[in-house]
């Protein structure tokens, strides 16, 4: 369950031992979905929506929603990796207009100190629809477009929804939109642990004939040096002795191997030859710390305009995802909007996003952990 390897303490835990009211709404990863004091809680899109799974605390205020927009509630607008666009692109609108219908209306009935909510529905659109609005995509179809406008006009939908939405709240409510990531297109894909077969890092017992997701029973372990798990960027792990079960590299020899697979990683050129420019850290290089088993190396491939497969089988280079079909890839940096000004202090030409918590906190007058990565440099004026 990811929401319980979350070791720390979230920005909304801060606000419920200070006896504040709050509304979490589909902030991933949140399943299984925590039960807050005050507050209230909606699962995120990793939530499954089998019959009798808690997607909501209280239970009572998922059915609320439910009533509320007369259907059952969407974490997501899944499946959107697929051929059938006027099906994601009904699920994205409908989802998008039932969590704005939500919230205005939630806006208008409670007091609430904090609201934090995810909407999937920017994400699931760059997915579905970048090929046929980027022209230089290389999916891109070309004269016969039926979806050119496709991004642009779901824009302008949601412009006018978060509009409604501040209509709906007092003049001196802080709304902030901000994203997480951003998007670019993606330009095509890496099976990482092919590359690995092929260099002699990763042994299988037999290599499937045709693309197939790595699983651990494949593996002779006993001759592996490395694998890799597919994701937005490479995850890539060493077989260490010690940590590992069947690991076979010595730690004193750990560090000379990662240097060896991070130089050889960052070489990795294009399927034409060309050179990528990928980048590869060490988690310690990115984090203040590390929690669990973190990857040995992250690996972002032509600086994220390829993704990484975690299948074996087949060639190293594809055109396409994994799991189904794919314009985008995220991309770093993403957008921030705020309804009131931030003070001239923190006009810097980048905000990082890990300063937003302590800022809140700051701005609701609660204390900033003394441990918090980020710190309280946004500063809004009213």
């Amino acid at each position: 369950a990811l929401a319980d390897q979350v070791s720390r303490l979230r920005l909304w835990d801060h606000l419920d031992q200070a006896g504040l009211r709050t509304v979490v709404v589909g902030v991933p990863p949140l399943f299984p979905v925590p039960r807050l004091g005050l507050g209230r809680c909606v699962g995120c899109f990793l939530t499954p929506r089998e019959s009798g799974t808690t997607w909501a605390q209280p239970p009572e205020f998922g059915r609320y929603l439910e009533q509320l927009t007369h259907h059952s509630w969407m974490t997501d607008a899944a499946p959107f990796r697929t051929d059938d666009h006027p099906g994601v692109l009904q699920r994205i609108y409908h989802m998008t207009r039932q969590h704005f219908d939500a919230a205005c209306h939630l806006a208008q009935q409670t007091d609430w100190d904090l609201v934090f909510w995810v909407q999937m529905g920017p994400d699931r659109l760059h997915h579905a629809f970048w090929q046929f609005w980027d022209s230089e995509h290389p999916h891109h179809p070309g004269a016969e477009n039926p979806y050119a406008e496709a991004i642009p006009q779901y824009y302008r939908f949601l412009d006018h929804q978060l509009g409604r939405l501040r209509r709906s709240l007092p003049e001196d409510v802080l709304l902030l939109v901000i994203s997480d990531h951003g998007a670019r297109a993606l330009q095509g894909a890496i099976s990482v642990n092919q590359w690995l077969i092929e260099r002699g890092y990763l042994v299988l017992h037999h290599l499937p004939s045709q693309p197939t997701p790595l699983k651990p029973h494949m593996v002779d372990w006993s001759r592996t040096l490395a694998w890799s798990e597919g994701g937005y960027y490479a995850r890539v792990f060493l077989n260490l002795k010690g940590r590992e079960p069947q690991g076979v590299i010595e730690p004193g020899e750990y560090e000379s191997w990662r240097d060896r697979l991070a130089e050889e990683l960052a070489a990795l050129p294009d399927a034409q030859g060309r050179p990528l420019p990928t980048c590869v850290f060490k988690p310690q290089e990115l984090f203040a710390s590390c929690q669990g088993v973190a990857p040995d190396l992250i690996c972002y491939l032509g600086n994220l305009s390829h993704r990484s497969l975690g299948q074996v089988g087949g060639p190293i280079h594809w055109e396409c995802n994994d799991t189904g079909p794919d314009g985008a890839n995220h991309d770093w940096d993403g957008v921030f909007f705020s309804s009131h000004p931030l003070q001239p202090s923190c006009s810097a030409p980048r905000l990082n996003l890990i300063d937003l918590g302590p800022s809140v906190l700051e701005f609701l007058q609660l204390p900033v952990p003394d441990d918090c990565t980020g710190c309280a440099a946004w500063k809004w004026s009213f």
